[in-house]
């Protein structure tokens, strides 16, 4: 197959790879941390401002793209009261991940909600978002993060990642033990969060010019109606 060339965004800022843990120091866990916040803070503010009383049970089309599109608003909102001139990162919604284009005229993967450095706009931290119907329902769910994140389709220039499940009924806690057991594996509660249905779980994953690397994927369970 013919060497593809570079998209304009990698053009103008190309990215060396030749150490992935160079370039995973783009998002050191504070500035994580300010992107879950974000990510959290704004679902709370979406939540109370629009769904106070509303019925999730009833037949809805295009809800997971009408989701992310609400919440991505809410974050962008947050993010510009919070600004303080010294942004490392900013929101953008349905970014393109360029690298991974297989050929001239491939369509790029794109990602729901997405937070890209500032100074290297080429890196992105990428947050993917699926509906949950209820606590079982994660087959789509899982599937984003091994189609996506592990086969380094998305997330490429990172180490961490987070998947979001907006969950129409039920509560949010007890999507858990159904990801534990596809996933063979204990999700564990993260830190900074402790109080959010929010778990994280570790894996290896070989992505285009890097060895087996460690990716680390943040599940963050949003009850819609709970």
């Amino acid at each position: 197959m013919k060497p593809r060339a570079p998209s304009l965004h990698e053009a103008l800022f190309p990215v060396d790879c030749s150490e992935f843990a160079a370039i995973a120091e783009h998002w050191p866990e504070d500035v994580v941390n300010e992107m879950l916040g974000l990510v959290w803070d704004a679902f709370d503010q979406m939540k109370a401002q629009h769904f106070q009383g509303f019925d999730f049970t009833q037949p809805l089309e295009q809800i997971e793209r009408s989701l992310a599109d609400l919440h991505m608003d809410e974050i962008t909102l947050i993010w510009k009261q919070r600004r303080d001139g010294f942004e490392a990162f900013m929101p953008k919604q349905e970014a393109w991940e360029f690298r991974n284009r297989n050929s001239a005229g491939a369509m790029p993967p794109s990602i729901d909600i997405c937070f890209v450095l500032i100074e290297k706009r080429a890196v992105r931290w990428s947050v993917e978002a699926k509906v949950l119907e209820e606590p079982s329902d994660v087959s789509r769910y899982l599937s984003d993060l091994t189609e996506k994140y592990l086969s380094g389709k998305g997330a490429a220039l990172s180490d961490t990642a987070a998947l979001v499940g907006y969950l129409r009924q039920g509560v949010a806690g007890d999507v858990f033990p159904h990801l534990q057991s596809r996933l063979k594996q204990t999700l564990k509660p993260y830190a900074k969060f402790a109080g959010r249905p929010h778990r994280i779980t570790h894996h290896k994953r070989s992505i285009a010019d890097f060895d087996e690397t460690p990716f680390t994927c943040h599940h963050l369970i949003l009850g819609l109606s709970s």
